[in-house]
C-alpha cells in the first residue's frame, strides 16, 4: 500500500488547510498506528476524496449497527510519516471532538476559513425550515468541545460580525452546540465558508446552493 503525506507538507495549501478541519471533526488514531476518519453516507463523497488524495489502495469499509446494517464510512490512513505529521498536527485526538483550537500561527493566512470550512462539513449542518407561508428561515449549527467552540464563537462573531449563541450539548462531555439561528447572519457565513472554496462537501455544497437560490431568487429571506 502506498499512501502519500504530501497534502500535509503545504501549510499554504487550501486542500491541507480543509482536512486538518474536517480531521479535527471525524478522525482519532487508534492503537494500530493508523489514523480513521468516519464520514456517515451522506458524506460519501469525502471518504472517496480522503482516499485519492492520500494515494490510499486501501479499499473503503463500512462500520455496522447491531442489526448488521452499514453505518459509518471509514478511510483508514497508515504510514509512519504521515501519522507523525497529523501528531505534529495536532490530531492525535482518541476522540472525534477537537478539544482546542490550532495555533493560528503555524498556518496562512487562508488558514481560517479553510480549516473552518473542514470542521462544519465535518460536525455543522446548514437548516433550511420551510414555513406555511411559503417563507423559509436558515439556521447554522456546529457541535464541538466548549474550548474549541468558544474560540470558533469568538472567531467567527469578530470576523463577520454575526450573533452566535452556546447550547450546551453535555456537561460530562464538555460538548456544545453553536448556533446562528438569524438567517442573515446564517447566510453570511455559509457565504464566507462555501463562496470560491475548491473542497467542499457536496450535501453542504447543495444546501448552501439551495439557500442563496431562495435568498436571490425568491427574495423569502
Amino acid at each position: 500500500m502506498s499512501e502519500s503525506n504530501t497534502i500535509f507538507d503545504d501549510l499554504e495549501n487550501e486542500k491541507t488547510n480543509y482536512y486538518i478541519g474536517l480531521f479535527s471533526g471525524l478522525g482519532c488514531l487508534n492503537k494500530k498506528k493508523s489514523f480513521i476518519v468516519s464520514v456517515t453516507k451522506k458524506h460519501e463523497d469525502l471518504a472517496v476524496k480522503i482516499a485519492q488524495d492520500i494515494n490510499s489502495n486501501k479499499p473503503l469499509r463500512f462500520s455496522k449497527r447491531e442489526d448488521g446494517r452499514q453505518n459509518n464510512i471509514l478511510v483508514e490512513i497508515y504510514g509512519l510519516n504521515i501519522i507523525n505529521k497529523l501528531y505534529e498536527l495536532e490530531l492525535q485526538k482518541s476522540s472525534s471532538v477537537r478539544v482546542s483550537f490550532p495555533k493560528q500561527e503555524h498556518y496562512s493566512n487562508n488558514f481560517l476559513k479553510d480549516f473552518i470550512r473542514g470542521y462544519f462539513d465535518a460536525k455543522g449542518e446548514i437548516d433550511i425550515r420551510y414555513k406555511i407561508d411559503d417563507s423559509a428561515n436558515l439556521v447554522v449549527s456546529i457541535n464541538g468541545h466548549q474550548n474549541f467552540c468558544g474560540t470558533l464563537k469568538d472567531i467567527i462573531s469578530e470576523k463577520l460580525n454575526i450573533e452566535i449563541f452556546s447550547r450546551i450539548v453535555s456537561l460530562k462531555a464538555s460538548t456544545v452546540k453553536l448556533m446562528i439561528e438569524n438567517t442573515q447572519g446564517a447566510l453570511k457565513f455559509i457565504n464566507w465558508l462555501y463562496e470560491g472554496a475548491n473542497i467542499y462537501s457536496n450535501d453542504n455544497i447543495k444546501r448552501y446552493n439551495e439557500a442563496k437560490e431562495i435568498h436571490t431568487r425568491r427574495n423569502l429571506f
